[in-house]
């Protein structure tokens, strides 16, 4: 592995760097021998590349070792590390490559821009809801997926310690699938189109350390705009740390925005450890609407925005417990995303696109120019969806958590 702008691993070449992480370089690899001898390894690969005298011995062999235990759980959304090699120098992790970047990219190219006109993609881009983030099936659709990867660490006790966007990769669907999303989603819905969705898959594990609920570390680790307030102050932590990021994570998708902001790192630690600062949804009196005049804090999924403030709640001790949180999203959002598919479930493209091999990710492109032509909704479907959405908003007034059995159905 010589020292070149191209480097060749296990017969892959590097041909593209992707980027850099906490503690190594990333590169896009593929393989460059016939592809008949590729065998069950991808075509192309993501190879990170670690300096081994920027890092300690023990700290790559406790990532690599955790990302071989969730390897073990061959999980859907997490990533998957296929190969190990090394030489003097450095240590190469031959990683599942994801071809459409990051949640944060993602969010970017979606989300309405600043202007002086004051002007949103909400009427343009089916994506977006009506508080300038993604709308609310799309929210949904992420948090299931997010939820997956949470839970298939938390079984075996793995704080991941730095969940944000950017360690959120995305790539294709195998399956192809259509997702019908109407316009809008709490409005009187008339038209709809389909879109094709990614897959969310939970990355970068250098900062990861095996951590339950009741271990407690007190190494200051992370973002900072996702860290959880007893980080910020410096105190011991557990796993419920990964828990608050998962909130932060969702107000962004939901709003476009960070839940708590600051010019600073020090404003920053004083806003999110203080008790008396807290939060607003859009339309609510407090929410600062400095991009539009006006929001219904009505106006989206009132079970998400529960989920969201029980996740961001400052005192860890009070704090939603892993259990309840899957409780809750495998329960309650998986009851609505469950009705609302089978409401329109026939407005789906029923015939579904050839499904794709390991080897075939190289040919796929993503469609990120989804269609803003909408197709009329039949007044049936707009009446029964004027229902769900009625039930939905009875529903804002229950108690954050109840003691009801939920028929969990986790999805990895």
């Amino acid at each position: 592995m010589a020292e070149t702008s191209t480097i060749v691993v296990n017969n892959y070449k590097t041909i593209k760097s992707l980027g850099k992480g906490s503690f190594g370089s990333v590169h896009k690899g593929v393989y460059i021998l016939n592809r008949n001898e590729v065998n069950n390894m991808p075509r192309t690969l993501a190879i990170k590349i670690i300096k081994k005298k920027q890092l300690k011995k023990e700290y790559i062999i406790a990532e690599i070792n955790i990302m071989l235990k969730l390897n073990s759980k061959n999980n859907q959304n997490i990533i998957k590390l296929y190969d190990i090699a090394q030489d003097e120098e450095k240590i190469c992790l031959l990683m599942e490559y994801c071809p459409y970047k990051d949640l944060s990219s993602y969010m970017e190219r979606h989300f309405p821009k600043n202007n002086n006109n004051n002007i949103s993609n909400y009427n343009n881009d089916p994506l977006i809801g009506p508080w300038d983030g993604f709308n609310e099936l799309i929210v949904l659709y992420f948090i299931f997926q997010l939820t997956s990867a949470i839970k298939c660490m938390n079984e075996i006790n793995i704080c991941h310690r730095d969940l944000k966007p950017q360690n959120i990769l995305l790539t294709y669907d195998p399956e192809r699938r259509l997702h019908a999303l109407p316009r809008d989603t709490f409005s009187y819905p008339t038209s709809y189109c389909l879109v094709h969705l990614p897959i969310l898959k939970v990355t970068d594990f250098d900062f990861a350390k095996i951590l339950s609920s009741e271990d407690l570390t007190a190494t200051m680790l992370g973002t900072p705009n996702y860290m959880a307030p007893e980080i910020l102050n410096g105190k011991h932590y557990s796993n419920l740390a990964d828990l608050w990021s998962v909130g932060v994570i969702l107000y962004q998708l939901a709003t476009s925005k960070l839940p708590y902001t600051a010019t600073s790192r020090e404003e920053l630690h004083v806003i999110v450890t203080s008790n008396d600062i807290d939060f607003y949804f859009p339309g609510e009196e407090n929410f600062e609407n400095e991009d539009k005049t006006s929001y219904d804090p009505n106006a989206f999924c009132p079970e998400i925005k529960k989920l969201i403030r029980n996740l961001l709640i400052k005192n860890s001790k009070k704090r939603i417990s892993y259990e309840e949180f899957f409780k809750f999203v495998n329960g309650k959002l998986k009851s609505k995303w469950d009705l609302y598919r089978d409401t329109f479930k026939h407005l789906d493209k029923n015939e579904k696109e050839k499904d794709l091999g390991p080897n075939d990710e190289i040919n796929i492109e993503y469609d990120e120019n989804h269609s803003i032509q909408f197709i009329p909704i039949p007044k049936d479907l707009t009446n029964k969806f004027v229902e769900l959405i009625s039930k939905s908003h009875q529903s804002t007034n229950e108690s954050y958590f109840d003691d009801s059995d939920y028929s969990i159905i986790y999805s990895d």
